[in-house]
C-alpha cells in the first residue's frame, strides 16, 4: 500500500512540475507562490502569464521537457510561439529551431525525403543504430542544449542498398539558424567525428555524410551549398582526419518549411528584429 501511495504522490508531483515547466516555456498561467518555479529565471507578468528573464534557462528547460512530453513535437506549438516572440531575437531563433526540428520529425525534409511519423530519439550519449529491425528515416536529437555543432541528426537508408548485405546510411547533420554570422558548426562538429561515427554505426553500415544548414536567407548566408572533400593534417604520430568527405546543403526556411517561414516573416515584420541578427543569450 505505502509504495503504491508514494509512487502516486511522486507521479502527481512530476506531472505538476512538467505542467509548470510547459507554462513557463509557452507563456501559460503561473502562480506567484508556485514553489516549483525558480524565480531568478521565470516570473508571472501582471496578467499571470509566465515570462522568462533568461533565454538560456528557458532553452535548457525546453530541451529537457521535450524528452518528457511527446506533444512538444507538434510544430504548430512552436509556430505559435514564433508569432509571439517578435520582440526577442534569442526567443525567435530558439522557437524557429524547435519548429523546424519538429516538422522534420513529422514529415521529413521536402525535396530530400518526405516520410510521415519518423521515429525520434532524444539522446544523452550517441546511440548505436542496430543492423536490423530499425525503422528509417530516424531523427536523433541531443538531450543537452547547445550540443557541439549540430541541432540534430537525420538518418536515412539508401534505398539502393536496402537489400544489400551491408547497407548504406545517409547521415545528415542538421543546424538551424536565423543568424547569418553563425559560427562554423561544421569545423566544430567534425573535430569529434571519428568518435561520433564509431559510436553511431561502428562497422555495421557504409555511410554518406551531409551537413545541412537550414537558414532564414539562403542567398546571404555565409557558406553556400558545396561538395567538401576529405581533409586531413599530417602530425608527428599520424594523418589526422579533420573532416570526412561530405556535402554541404543550405536550405531556406521559407522554401522548405513554408508555414514556419511565414510565421518568421510575420514576426520580423511585427517586431524590432533585423533579419540575420540574433543576440546572445544572456541571463539577468
Amino acid at each position: 500500500m505505502y509504495p503504491t501511495f508514494t509512487f502516486l504522490v511522486l507521479t502527481a508531483h512530476i506531472s505538476r512540475y512538467e505542467e509548470t515547466a510547459e507554462n513557463c516555456i509557452f507563456g501559460g498561467t503561473i502562480e506567484a507562490t508556485n514553489k516549483l518555479i525558480d524565480y531568478r529565471y521565470f516570473y508571472p507578468s501582471p496578467n499571470g502569464r509566465a515570462r522568462s528573464s533568461c533565454g538560456l534557462a528557458r532553452n535548457v528547460l525546453a530541451v529537457w521537457l521535450r524528452s518528457k512530453l511527446p506533444k512538444l513535437f507538434d510544430p504548430q506549438l512552436w509556430v505559435d510561439m514564433i508569432l509571439k516572440s517578435s520582440g526577442n531575437s534569442s526567443s525567435l531563433g530558439f522557437f524557429v529551431e524547435d519548429a523546424v526540428l519538429s516538422q522534420i520529425g513529422l514529415t521529413g525534409v521536402p525535396g530530400l525525403d518526405s516520410t510521415s511519423s519518423q521515429p525520434t530519439i532524444i539522446f544523452t550519449t550517441i546511440p548505436r543504430i542496430p543492423r536490423s529491425n530499425q525503422k528509417f528515416p530516424l531523427l536523433l536529437l541531443p538531450a543537452r542544449y547547445n550540443y557541439e555543432g549540430i541541432d540534430g541528426v537525420w538518418v536515412r537508408l539508401d534505398p539502393e542498398t536496402a537489400k544489400s548485405e551491408k547497407q548504406k546510411l545517409l547521415i545528415t547533420l542538421i543546424q538551424v539558424t536565423i543568424n547569418n554570422e553563425h559560427t562554423n558548426s561544421e569545423t566544430k562538429f567534425f573535430s569529434e567525428w571519428s568518435s561520433f561515427i564509431t559510436d553511431l554505426v561502428g562497422e555495421d553500415y557504409d555511410y554518406e555524410v551531409a551537413f545541412m544548414w537550414i537558414v532564414e536567407n539562403q542567398a546571404t548566408f555565409r557558406w553556400p551549398s558545396a561538395e567538401i572533400p576529405e581533409n586531413t593534417r599530417l602530425t608527428r604520430r599520424n594523418n589526422k582526419l579533420l573532416n570526412p568527405k561530405y556535402k554541404r546543403i543550405v536550405l531556406e526556411i521559407a522554401k522548405s518549411f513554408p508555414r514556419i517561414g511565414s510565421a518568421l516573416s510575420k514576426a520580423r515584420t511585427q517586431g524590432l528584429n533585423r533579419p540575420g541578427v540574433q543576440h546572445r543569450l544572456t541571463c539577468a
